[in-house]
């Protein structure tokens, strides 16, 4: 019962911390105001900075996306909580990065004024708003709660057992392309009227890491495609029953 309780605990954490989370990333990756270094530090201190807090988040990805932390996990018996302990802890790191992130204005790869033109700020504004509608769009297709690790805890915490109920194409989408809306996040990334130092880094590494961790193969488009024709079909179909 403590541990069912425990689990649940975990389960709600992970939750909040993951809406929280994404709020912040909107904040923070779609900022349209030009960059403000507030420390005295120099630039090579701020870049130093900067790079460690990518490789420590792309070092947790790595680790606990292997099969080896999978395996421990199943191992030891805590096989429920592992997506709900790899989201969580990267909730977490994300959290610290955004927290600790350093701005390098110094070193500007390209500026774009959208303070004097209001028509040019309005296309940034609806170009980002766009893209991260797409990403969580993307993300809803692909089975949400157990992408996230929360209908494992909810199948164990009802029956005391955890049901692999992910139809097996599904979960080798997911090996393939374990980040959902990669392509949006990237433009994302590269969208911005302003691009410092400390963003082209961020925009640089997370592009490339995400190139090399993603790939998708004519069986995965085949599934997604036949997925939104079956969720088309159900939304017409209800609309159909309740217009009737």
């Amino acid at each position: 019962m403590q541990f069912k309780a425990f689990c649940g605990f975990i389960s709600i954490t992970c939750l909040v911390s993951l809406s929280i989370t994404l709020g912040h990333l909107v904040s923070f990756f779609s900022s349209l105001n030009y960059p403000v270094n507030s420390s005295d530090s120099s630039t090579l201190w701020l870049f130093t900075t900067d790079a460690t807090l990518v490789v420590l988040f792309m070092f947790q990805h790595s680790i606990m996306a292997s099969k080896c932390y999978t395996n421990l996990m199943d191992n030891s018996g805590f096989n429920m909580l592992s997506r709900s302990v790899y989201v969580l802890s990267t909730s977490v790191i994300l959290q610290v990065l955004m927290y600790y992130w350093q701005a390098i204005p110094e070193v500007m790869f390209w500026t774009i004024n959208i303070s004097e033109s209001p028509m040019l700020a309005l296309f940034f504004r609806i170009s980002h708003w766009v893209l991260w509608i797409l990403m969580f769009l993307q993300a809803l297709v692909i089975k949400p709660l157990y992408h996230f690790g929360l209908s494992q805890v909810f199948d164990f915490l009802k029956t005391g057992d955890v049901y692999d109920d992910c139809p097996p194409r599904l979960k080798r989408l997911l090996s393939h392309l374990p980040h959902p809306g990669a392509l949006s996040f990237i433009g994302i990334l590269w969208l911005q009227p302003y691009m410092s130092y400390d963003r082209m880094i961020l925009a640089t590494v997370l592009t490339s890491y995400l190139c090399c961790v993603l790939y998708t193969t004519e069986s995965d488009c085949v599934y997604v495609e036949q997925t939104v024709d079956i969720s088309s079909s159900t939304v017409t179909t209800k609309r159909h029953k309740i217009m009737s």
